[in-house]
């Protein structure tokens, strides 16, 4: 390439600094200028002008050599701008399910007040619901309260997620058992909170505005219901929040 392009391997000095001998190279490059004809490439590979040069197919210089050049040119530039610093590369987005929140609520709020956690955080969140009516019929219904006591019942739902379905369809799911057990008790007091992702978890603006517009469209009709929303965007501030509606 040199032989092609640089005419002044002089000026080479500059990017190789002195791990070359720009003499040694100049008269390696006359050799081959005077013996290789690019036309005739097939016949000069097998013959030998110098056992200091062989043929090869094109190829890109590679090695530790040529990348000490590169870092030691890299780090003598002078920039105008200033140096790019390092960035961290952001660590990939792990969602969290239903299970891993209540899970770490629970740890967080045995920190906080470990009698309270002890009583609203039952050790099995199903539950069976029996309904007798006035006729003697009687039915059944299942529902998962990850809150349950004596006076009060409540779900944890994970919305950190990336996609939206899944945050809505748990929402909703909530929803449904939160409903179906104020049929049973229509005295106790109830609460729905939600985990959800804000910028700092990596997701795009686009998906983080979804994920508000499913979590809006879907908790409006149970706060009317008179349940109670806890919305928050850490583990700390809902299980603050939970500490705050359950004292």
């Amino acid at each position: 390439m040199h032989v092609k392009v640089a005419n002044d391997l002089s000026k080479l000095k500059c990017f190789y600094g002195d791990n070359i001998d720009v003499n040694e190279l100049q008269y390696l490059t006359e050799i081959i200028a005077n013996e290789y004809d690019r036309i005739n490439y097939n016949l000069a590979e097998k013959s030998i002008i110098s056992p200091q040069i062989s043929f090869s197919a094109p190829a890109y210089a590679a090695g530790d050599s040529v990348n000490t050049i590169l870092e030691n040119f890299y780090n003598r530039t002078i920039y105008f701008t200033g140096k790019k610093q390092n960035t961290i590369n952001k660590e990939r987005f792990q969602g969290i399910n239903n299970t891993q929140l209540r899970d770490e609520i629970y740890e967080w709020v045995m920190t906080q007040d470990k009698y309270l956690a002890k009583q609203i955080f039952p050790s099995d969140i199903h539950h069976k619901l029996v309904f007798t009516d006035s006729n003697g019929s009687t039915q059944e219904n299942f529902v998962e309260l990850a809150i349950n006591s004596m006076n009060m019942s409540g779900s944890i739902v994970s919305a950190y997620c990336k996609n939206p379905n899944s945050a809505e369809l748990r929402i909703l799911k909530a929803a449904i058992d939160i409903n179906t057990t104020k049929i049973h008790y229509p005295n106790n007091k109830y609460g729905l909170f939600i985990l959800r992702a804000n910028e700092d978890s990596g997701i795009s603006r686009d998906i983080l505005n979804q994920l508000d517009d499913v979590i809006d469209e879907n908790i409006w009709k149970l706060e009317n219901a008179g349940v109670h929303i806890g919305s928050e965007e850490s583990i700390a501030e809902l299980g603050q929040n939970i500490i705050h509606w359950a004292a």
